[in-house]
Parts: C-alpha cells; structure tokens; sequence
C-alpha cells in the first residue's frame, strides 16, 4: 500500500484545485482579448497571449500551452521555447514581459496582463 503523507496529499490537492480554478477562469475569461495588432504576433503567438492571460496571475503549464496551440497533436516542448523567445523578442519591446517558471511552464507579468486589459 502506497500511503502518502499528509503534505504530499495537500499538494495534489492544492494541484487540483488550482487546475479547477484555471478552468473556471478560462469559462469566464472566454472572450479575452486579442493581443494588440502593434505587438505584430503571428496567429499561434496571439494564442498564447490569450492562454497567458487568461491564466494570470497564476502559472500555465507547458502542457496547457501547447494543447492551447496544437490541440490535435502532442509538439516537443522545444517548439513552444522558440515560439516563446520569439514572443519575448516581439514584446519586450511594448514593456511585456513573460516569465519562465523552469520545468513547469510560463507566466505573464502584471504589467503585460494590465497591457492585454487595456489596449483597444
């Protein structure tokens, strides 16, 4: 019998709910914005600002992502760290920034989300 402890048991928990939560977010977050047309993202790009944002301020996982983006097939994760440092390239220029959480997946800042919020 594979008994676990105490601890390991509120972090699947805390794991579940976190995944409930995103869920929930992304249901009332449906109609996210489009990233602004001056940042010049490419239409896999635009969709994982969306994915960011609609995540913030909590972390989306690399598996989110690239379901996000390929829904029909399984990408190497290497795939979403260039599309990722070209975004970074892309943006860092209007003030954005995305954070990288290693080995788990990545985060917008708060001024990129209060950026994604406010463009028209």
């Amino acid at each position: 019998m594979n008994a676990q402890t105490p601890i390991a048991r509120a972090l699947i928990r805390i794991a579940e709910l976190e995944e409930e939560n995103r869920q929930l977010r992304d249901l009332l977050v449906a109609g996210t914005r489009e990233p602004p047309a001056k940042w010049g993202l490419t239409k896999r790009e635009a969709e994982l600002m969306k994915a960011l944002a609609s995540a913030h301020p909590c972390l989306l996982t690399t598996e989110r992502a690239l379901a996000t983006v390929w829904p029909d097939t399984v990408p190497v994760t290497s795939i979403l760290t260039v599309i990722m440092c070209h975004m970074r390239k892309k943006l860092n220029r209007h003030g954005v920034e995305i954070e990288t959480v290693w080995g788990r997946g990545y985060r917008l800042s708060d001024a990129a989300a209060v950026a994604m919020k406010k463009h028209d």
